[in-house]
């Protein structure tokens, strides 16, 4: 049973949502994975809500010539590839990642971005794959669960089953961070496509 609180955070992302969907988070972007990082400077911090297959981002905390001077300025690898995918570049991105993770392969950042990257192509079959490598590498870690949801969204005509487990990816990855409102936007999203919130529940 979904938590009811949950709905309350559903609830105003609903109308929003009857226009947006499959959405990404970059919202990565926080002290844990960056040390003496710019992206840290500012309240602002680095969050950007994209829809995929779209260049233009739906909110975005920076302009995409700051991400694109963050990059130029970038010391580390993560910090450069966050900074690539905030500025929307995803081919660099899954690129870059790609070449991070031939020399490390559990490297988070790399499969992160890269997971993101290829969702943001609508590839979510591979996405999906790098995202249950997150799972199984760093078990604690959220993130990616709106990915994996997507995916079993967009891999052909979904049954309930499908629609439960995404149900509950999508909620687990809003849990697990305040700055996820793409999986709200997706479950919300998907609430409105079944027509009932209680049936998909019950």
């Amino acid at each position: 049973m979904i938590p009811s609180s949950t709905f309350l955070r559903i609830g105003f992302l609903l109308l929003s949502s009857l226009t947006i969907s499959r959405c990404v988070s970059i919202s990565a972007l926080k002290n844990r994975m960056f040390s003496g990082s710019e992206l840290n400077s500012g309240s602002s911090g680095g969050t950007v809500l994209q829809k995929t297959n779209s260049k233009n981002p739906i909110i975005s905390s920076r302009e995409r010539q700051d991400w694109i001077s963050i990059r130029k300025r970038a010391g580390d690898d993560q910090t450069r590839l966050y900074a690539i995918l905030g500025a929307g570049e995803w081919e660099v991105a899954i690129q870059q990642a790609k070449l991070l993770l031939k020399k490390q392969p559990k490297n988070y950042a790399g499969l992160h971005v890269l997971a993101t990257s290829l969702a943001m192509q609508g590839d979510y079959n591979l996405a999906s794959f790098y995202a249950g490598l997150i799972r199984r590498f760093y078990p604690s870690r959220k993130e990616t669960k709106n990915i994996e949801a997507l995916a079993i969204l967009n891999q052909g005509k979904s049954n309930i089953t499908d629609i439960r487990r995404a149900i509950k990816l999508f909620t687990e990855a809003m849990d697990g961070s305040k700055s996820e409102f793409a999986a709200g936007l997706n479950l919300g999203n998907l609430y409105f496509r079944i027509g009932s919130s209680h049936l998909a529940l019950q």
